[in-house]
Order: structure tokens, then sequence, then C-alpha cells
């Protein structure tokens, strides 16, 4: 699946926060169930949408919390992660954010509403990464220079640039070194599994409490979170985060972005 285009709208995080989805949030947390995916330790393959549990070190300056987002700026996987990130990473600082669309030519799942994070300003111990290695066609980079190699050489050196050397070694193994396992079909590695072949979206989290990565969409009542997205806008979403209401959005998205972003601050908290 692709990444994102050209910031339309920009709108800036004001940090309002809804009694209620809080509320909602922490119960799920406290409550656990079927709703915080356990840890896994990984293997020569990993599923799609699962949290790792890489290492017990640490990456992180002292007494922090890193959390690093690798995406496109067209990625359907990036989209369907923003909003829950939105939710999970306002707990910590302020976010800003570019309104935006996924990919219009991806064949399963195009023009996903999706938020573009653009900066975080932390009030906490918990710091954000944004990376966008391609623009919204998979074809440029994100300031429109043509990219005429290959995409996934491409998209490692400019990682190399953005992140500490452990980190850019834990996306690289995760994304072209493991191989997928879908449900016992074992795949190739997530980065040659797309068309075409790139760096695709992953999020790392390290701290005193160890570094986790999560790799591919996430699954939510037996459907692709993207897949969720499908036919839907991005004010109505946005409404939704920063006011609670609910109007125009399907009860099974709010479910699954509640969902995720509680799953997101789990794993925030377990780093910690």
């Amino acid at each position: 699946m692709a990444r994102s285009k050209k910031a339309k709208k920009t709108k800036e995080s004001k940090l309002l926060y809804v009694p209620f989805i809080v509320l909602g949030v922490i119960l799920v947390l406290l409550i656990g169930g079927p709703y915080i995916f356990p840890h896994n330790a990984a293997a020569s393959s990993i599923e799609f949408g699962t949290f790792y549990k890489v290492s017990n070190q640490d990456y992180a300056p002292p007494g922090k919390v890193y959390v690093y987002f690798v995406s496109w700026q067209g990625c359907p996987i990036g989209a369907s992660y923003s909003w829950p990130l939105y939710i999970a990473l306002s707990h910590f600082g302020k976010l800003n954010v570019t309104l935006n669309y996924s990919d219009p030519q991806e064949a399963e799942a195009p023009n996903l509403p999706m938020l573009l994070f653009t900066g975080f300003t932390s009030n906490s111990s918990v710091n954000f990464v944004p990376i966008y290695l391609y623009n919204r066609y998979m074809n440029a980079t994100p300031n429109g220079t043509p990219i005429t190699g290959n995409l996934v050489t491409y998209g490692l050196e400019e990682l190399k640039g953005e992140v500490p050397l452990p980190i850019y070694n834990i996306v690289k193994n995760y994304t072209t070194e493991l191989d997928i396992n879908d449900n016992g079909q074992i795949l190739q590695p997530s980065a040659y599994d797309g068309s075409p072949p790139h760096i695709n979206t992953v999020l790392v989290i390290t701290g005193p409490g160890g570094t986790y990565i999560i790799n591919g969409p996430a699954t939510y009542d037996n459907q692709p979170a993207p897949f969720l997205f499908k036919g839907l806008s991005d004010q109505p979403l946005w409404q939704y985060i920063t006011t609670g209401k609910t109007n125009n959005v399907p009860g099974i998205t709010l479910s699954y972005i509640n969902y995720a972003a509680s799953q997101i601050l789990g794993e925030i908290q377990d780093a910690m």
C-alpha cells in the first residue's frame, strides 16, 4: 500500500481533550482484554499489525521515551495509524498536523483521510519523531524531488540520516530481512511485498522499558484497518478526535481508533 500529497488544509492541535474519549481509552487500558495485543518475541518471521519487543535495550536519551513513526505521505497504512496516534500522543504534548488524503492510485484503499504530522512539542518525557520517506505517489521525495532509483535503497539511505543507528538497524531488519507470517503462510519481507517495493510504515517505541515495533496494518473486526476509512472524509474524523463529535463516522471506525490508541498508549507505558 502507498502514502500522501501536498497539504491542503493545516490545523494545529489545540490539545482539546474530550473527557469521554480520555475515559474510554483509560478504561480500555485498565481492563485490557482483547484490546491490548501481547508482546511477541521476534523470530525469523513476524506478523503484520502485532507489537514485538525487539529487546530490553533503551535507545532513547536517559529518562525519555521516543516514538518513531516511519511512513510515507500517501500510505493507507500510515493513514489508518495517524488518527489513533494523534489521540495517544496528545497525552504527552502538542501536535501540529495537516489534514490530507492517501495515494489516490492505490488499488485497494485509495484516498483515505489522514493526518500528516508536521511537528510535536513535548510536555512530558515522551518525544515523537515522524519521518516521511516518499511523497503521496511514492515517486518522489516529500519535497517533490523525483526518485529514479530503487525505492528501498533510497528509503534506507534517507532513514539513516533521520534516526539513530540502532533505530535504523531495527527498521531495516524488520522491513527488509524478516519474513512475514500471514496466517502460517511465509511471505517475503514487508519492504518487498509492496508494489513497487519500498520501506513500509512501522512504529518504533524505545525507552527505559525496552524497544518495541509494530510493522504493517493492524486488523480490526477481521478487516485490515485501512479498509475502515474507505469513503470517509477528513473533517468528521478531525472533529471526533478534537471535540468528540461522532457525526458521519461509522461506529466500527471509531472503535478501531480508540482500540489502536489504547494499544499505542500501552506500549508507550511499557517503554517508560
